[in-house]
Formats: structure tokens, sequence, C-alpha cells
């Protein structure tokens, strides 16, 4: 509780009236406010204070507002920087200082009387001893004392004063020694107490030291195990003693909230409010989706984020592919009402993500409607992507006719698989069609018309005619292939095609052909079971996402070099001699119809002529469309 610091002054400030101020930091006149304190104890000035009653009304500064008005407040509140106090001050105790003749007259004063005191005592003493040696009368005894009692006493005297000043000498000197000794002592004493002080201040810091070296090796463990399932955030948050009312979330932090949130709001209300895990608020999220502008186009705040992500990162783990595919819309209207403008309605969305290769992580930098992917638009992404830090070396994209269209501008060609980087000239970036949708492109094909080499036929029909045998059967060999699969209702799914295409699917046709259990089209199945192993194993190769697994196939490509590199050469002779099944049989269908022989009938010459110029022109197209 503030109180006042001057001597006898009893305000605090439980008084409303009062007010308190604290002791000017400059040095001279804080020393002035202490002396005018007039107490004898320490004075603490970071903390203590005088309060208003000791001030003159000339010691605070009055507005300018007032001063032009010519009016004074009775209680003003600043003071001014010069300001001492001058009321109520306590009187100064003098001390009666006596003058030296004073102090001379009384130390002699003390020794006359030691002196008298002293003889007194010695003179009783020495009649006490003494015996009478005759018996004269009284007068002459009286008179003989006062002949001698003049020089008795004077010897006497001088004799005591000998006495006692070789005793007082003597005490004197062993108290000098004493003294002496005492101060060796004490010097001693103090250098040790020194040397001690500083033993402990340099323990204090060394101590100081440990406890801190142990707090941040404390910290950073704790760091370290928690940051495998928390952000930097949350990890404050639990770690600290009490609950923050508001927490500082970075953009990290929302960043996997909002990813968690988007699996399943059920199940982050209920990690949130049940088990008290530390994340934001809902609200919080809205609120910081809202900042963020995601506008048709490149996302420029988006690789804001991703560069300064990168100044953390290694050149190995900036090593980045591009990706671009269409997606279909529903052709709907909405309303933005932060822009406060109509959206849609659009046939399909352009959107281009950026993924790492050496890093698990993606992130979509591109989107606009209704856009196909044109080779300016595509170096404006690199150039983006190249400045944000990161290295692109490759794009992927699906055959369709707007990518194909891209390809043509790009030079890209079964001999040419790449183009210069428009950021760095150097460095060459690689085109790549995409896997799953060239698989489901030969799934379509298969199911359909069938493929043709070598002259031999790999068909759906051998397949359909192993589910009938299994169906005849309990134990079922070929467990993973269903009719769903063959008679395709959704194209766009790449699940069914991966598992039409399998190694299990291969290696139960040929079981039922070793063994004569197809009873039909028995010599299309070798053709078959190879194409079903070599689209299977082309897959795992340019699929693999793990990079060590008990199949060398679907291990991560340059583990086992030879192996892969094996079974892409394979695959590329198998689509050198494969053909769709639906050319051919037009080609026999061409030759079937020529065999035939059309009945003579009479014409006149012109319609002859013009009907054999009708028929040369049929025979064109055909050839032509086929």
């Amino acid at each position: 509780m503030p109180y006042c610091a001057i001597y006898g002054c009893t305000n605090h400030n439980q008084n409303s009236t009062v007010k308190f101020y604290t002791f000017p930091k400059d040095k001279a006149l804080c020393q002035k406010w202490k002396h005018l304190c007039y107490r004898e104890d320490h004075i603490n000035v970071r903390t203590a204070t005088i309060c208003s009653v000791h001030f003159s009304s000339d010691s605070f500064d009055t507005p300018l507002k007032y001063k032009l008005l010519n009016y004074r407040p009775k209680n003003l509140r600043d003071l001014k920087k010069d300001a001492i106090p001058s009321l109520h001050l306590p009187r100064p105790q003098r001390k009666e200082c006596k003058s030296s003749r004073e102090n001379r007259m009384e130390r002699k004063e003390q020794r006359g009387l030691l002196k008298n005191i002293l003889i007194e005592s010695n003179l009783k003493s020495t009649f006490q001893n003494s015996e009478p040696s005759s018996t004269h009368s009284d007068e002459d005894n009286e008179s003989r004392q006062d002949l001698s009692l003049t020089p008795i006493n004077s010897r006497a005297e001088d004799g005591q004063m000998i006495v006692l000043m070789t005793s007082v000498n003597e005490e004197i000197t062993s108290l000098k020694e004493e003294n002496r000794q005492l101060k060796t002592a004490n010097d001693i004493l103090v250098q040790t107490n020194q040397e001690l002080k500083y033993e402990n201040q340099s323990l204090r810091s060394e101590l100081e030291n440990l406890k801190t070296y142990i707090s941040t090796e404390v910290n950073n463990k704790i760091h370290e195990s928690l940051s495998r399932i928390f952000t930097p955030g949350q990890i404050t948050s639990l770690l600290s003693q009490q609950q923050p009312k508001k927490i500082l979330w970075k953009n990290d932090d929302i960043a996997s909230a909002i990813s968690l949130r988007s699996i399943s709001s059920k199940c982050y209300r209920y990690l949130r409010i049940k088990l008290h895990y530390p994340l934001p608020a809902p609200s919080t999220l809205r609120k910081w989706i809202a900042r963020i502008e995601f506008s048709p186009g490149i996302l420029h705040n988006v690789l804001t984020i991703m560069k300064n992500k990168s100044n953390k990162a290694d050149n190995f783990r900036k090593i980045v592919a591009l990706s671009f595919d269409e997606m279909s819309l529903s052709k709907l209207m909405d309303f933005d009402t932060k822009k406060e403008m109509v959206i849609g309605p659009h046939n399909n969305v352009q959107v281009v993500f950026v993924r790492a290769i050496n890093a698990n992580w993606k992130q979509p930098i591109f989107y606009n409607f209704d856009e196909a992917m044109k080779r300016d638009v595509l170096f404006d992404i690199i150039n983006s992507v190249e400045r944000a830090g990161f290295h692109v070396i490759s794009i992927t994209s699906d055959m369709g006719p707007g990518n194909r269209a891209l390809w043509r501008e790009l030079n890209i060609s079964p001999s040419n698989c790449s183009f210069s980087n428009p950021f760095d000239d150097k460095r060459p970036i690689f085109v790549f069609a995409d896997a799953p949708h060239l698989l489901k492109l030969a799934r379509n094909h298969f199911v359909t018309k069938g493929f043709t080499f070598d002259d031999k036929v790999a068909s759906k029909d051998c397949l359909l005619e192993m589910l009938d045998q299994a169906a005849k059967h309990d134990l079922k060999v070929p467990f993973k292939l269903t009719e769903s699969q063959i008679f395709v209702s959704d194209k766009q799914r790449v699940k069914t095609a991966a598992q039409l295409f399998s190694h299990a699917n291969a290696k139960a046709l040929e079981y039922y052909g070793q063994r004569n259990l197809l009873d039909k089209n028995s010599t299309s199945w070798e053709p078959t079971a190879e194409v079903l192993l070599k689209f299977n194993n082309w897959f795992d190769v340019f699929n693999s996402s793990i990079p060590h697994t008990s199949q060398i196939e679907k291990n991560g490509y340059g583990l086992n070099m030879i192996q892969q590199n094996q079974i892409i050469n394979e695959m590329l002779c198998l689509m050198e001699r494969l053909q769709v099944r639906g050319s051919k049989a037009s080609q026999q269908f061409f030759s079937n119809l020529k065999k035939i022989e059309e009945p003579k009938r009479k014409e006149p010459k012109n319609k002859k002529k013009k009907k054999r110029e009708n028929d040369m022109e049929s025979e064109e197209d055909v050839i032509s469309d086929w």
C-alpha cells in the first residue's frame, strides 16, 4: 500500500483526496527529495512516494487551456520537472555541539575525580594495615600526626600513581596487542569472507547456467517429441502453466487444424471440447480463411507462404513436379458474399498442383473455370513456383484433347519428352502422361474391343468364361475378378481398372488355361494373361509411392533399376506390337465385301460410267476411314 515517505506523515492511498508522486529519476533532484524526508533509515527511491500535501500550488504544471482562461483548479495532477516538497515538512533535530574548551574542562574534571578516588582508596588501605608503637598522650599523637601527614601523603600518592601508571600502561600494551591480533584475525576473516563471496557468486552463476541449460535441453526434448504430433502453437499451449486467455495461432497451426476439420467436423469438436486438445476455435478458422484471397488464377498468397517455408528447407527437398487436370462441375450458380458477385455456371475447372518429389506434401497453386491449359499459362505458373524458391523438373497430365494440344505447342513427341525451363534455360522439364489415365484408357479398349498382337487376340471373353467355370466350384480361384470390372458402369474410376489388370487375375487365367478348363476361346488365354501381367507390372513401377516394399515392382524407381527397366522395356515392346482389335476387324470386313459378286444387269452406258465413279469414291472413303 503506497504511503508518504516524509517523516511523520501518515497519508496513504486510502485517502482519495491525496495523490502520490514517485521520486524523480534525476539523481541531484532525487537526493534533495531524500534530504527533505528527514529520515535516518534507508529510502528505496524506486518504490517510495511523497503525497501531494507537501507540494505548493506553484509546484504543479497548469495546462495551457486553464492558463488562457485564467483558471486554476484545486486538484492538479502533473508536477513540474523541478518540483520540490516544501510544505508540512518536519523540523530538523538540532544537536547541541559543545566547544573544544568545554570538552577539555570536562575531561580535566573527570581526571581530577578519578585521582581523588584513587588517593582515598589507597590511604584507607594504608591506615588499616598500620599499628600504634607507643602509648603517648592524645595531644602528643595529634601533634606528631599533624607534623608527618603531609610528607607521608605525598610519598604515598607518588608511589600509587607510579604503580597505577605502570599497570595502566601494561593494560594498554596488552589491549593494543589484543587489538592488533583481532585486526589481523578480522582481516583474515574479511579476506576469507570475500573469497567465499566470490566462490558463492561463481557457484550461483554456474547454477543459473546449469538451470538454463537443463531447461533448454528439456524444452528441446519435449518440443522434439511433441512436434511429431502437435504444431508449435499447440506445444506452447500444452507447456504453459496456466491456460492463456488468448493464443496467437500461427499459419501452420491453423492450416493443420483446417486439414483436420475438413476430414471430420465431429471429430474436431470431440478432440477440442471433450479431450481438450489445443485446437483453434471454428470462428478463428473462418476468420483466417476469410482473409485469404482465392480468386481464380495463380494463388500468390499460397506461394508466399510456400516461399517462407522454402527458406528453411534444403535444395534436395525443393525439387517439385506440377500436375494439372480438369474437373467437371455441377453447372450451378453461386453468390460470393465477400466480393458481392455471382459465380457460375461453369462446365469444368482447371486445377494445378505442385508436389514434392523428396517430401510428402502437395499444394494447389492455380485454378480457373472453363480454361484449357495453354503454353503461356503454364510458363507463368512455372515462373511463379521458381520465384518461390522451388525447382520444377516435370509436369504430368492426362491425354485429353486440350493437353495433347499443349504437348504439340511444346514440341513433345515420342522422341522428345522435355522442354526448356522458362525460368532457367539450362534446366529441362520432362513431360509425363498420367499413368492412371493411361490404365483407364487401356481398360476401356480391352473390355469394348480387345487387343491384337503377333496374330494373337487378347479379349474379355476368356475372363467371362473363367468366371462361369469358377461359379461351378466352391473354391474360387479368380477371387479378385468380378463382373463389375468387365462391365464397367463408371469408366472414370481407376480402382476397377487396376483390379482388372492384376497379377492375381493373370495367374488365375494361367491356372485355368494350363489345365484345359476353358472350353471356348482356349487359344486366347495366353495373350490375355500376358497383357494383364505386363500392364500390372508396368502400373506398379509407374505408380510407386513407397520407397521399400516386399515387391520389387512397387519399390521406388531406382532402387531395383535392372528389374524395373526390364519391365518398362517389355511394356514398350508390347505397345509397339499392340493394336486395338476394331481396326483389324474393319479391314477383314472390307476384304470380305470385295469377294461378294453383284448380279449383272443391263444399264445405259452413262449410268454404268456414273456407277463406276461412285463405287470408286465409296471405296476411297472406306480406305481413308480405315
